[in-house]
């Protein structure tokens, strides 16, 4: 296990350094370790991030997975914000509404 992330953290890093892109290479590294966390230490709350230490927020470089699977229950409690947005269209109606999730 150590040695997967080991090798995979020396490719992110390499390619970090070679990268002009400096926000997508740091988003890998911490995508890295993460990851590393999840299948070692916290499988219970993988694919989750706490970025306060008490709210748990999906991660969004998982955030399709995340949302195509039941909330573990290791989460505790999960809230979710659905913004609806007014959206005009040409069609005979004129009018659609379309959610947008945060």
């Amino acid at each position: 296990l150590f040695t997967k992330y080991e090798q995979r953290l020396k490719t992110c890093l390499e390619e970090s350094l070679m990268s002009t892109d400096v926000a997508a290479a740091t988003g890998a590294i911490e995508d890295c370790f993460l990851d590393f966390w999840d299948e070692c230490c916290f499988p219970q709350t993988a694919q989750i991030h706490y970025f306060d230490q008490n709210t748990a927020v999906p991660r969004v470089s998982r955030l399709e997975q995340f949302l195509m699977q039941p909330c573990p229950k290791a989460a505790g409690i999960v809230q979710c914000e659905i913004e609806r947005v007014k959206k005009m269209s040409y069609n005979s109606s004129g009018t659609g509404v379309k959610g947008r999730f945060f």
